[in-house]
């Protein structure tokens, strides 16, 4: 990406980028888990489809096509999001 005249895509998908990787934001590394214990997660940034959100399997496949890259699902968890799925709730 340029220093200065940057698409406002590329200035987003960066900001996302650093706000994923970083396990104190809840998405991305460090997202927090469903009732099933399970990350769901989901991004949208569409410039070259004419749909604007993928998920599941089919993210997966579109994202495989042009070889993106692709993480297994320990790469969302981490053990502080754990242990706050895990920790008894009062109701």
């Amino acid at each position: 990406m340029r220093e200065r005249g940057a698409s406002a895509v590329d200035a987003v998908e960066a900001t996302v980028k650093v706000l994923e990787d970083n396990p104190l934001f809840n998405a991305g590394r460090g997202a927090v888990f469903a009732a099933d214990g399970k990350n769901y997660l989901d991004a949208s940034i569409m410039d070259t489809s004419r749909h604007v959100l993928f998920t599941g399997q089919g993210a997966d496949q579109y994202a495989a096509e042009p070889g993106l890259e692709q993480v297994g699902p320990s790469f969302f968890r981490t053990e502080v999001r754990w242990q706050a799925y895990t920790k008894p709730h009062k109701e």
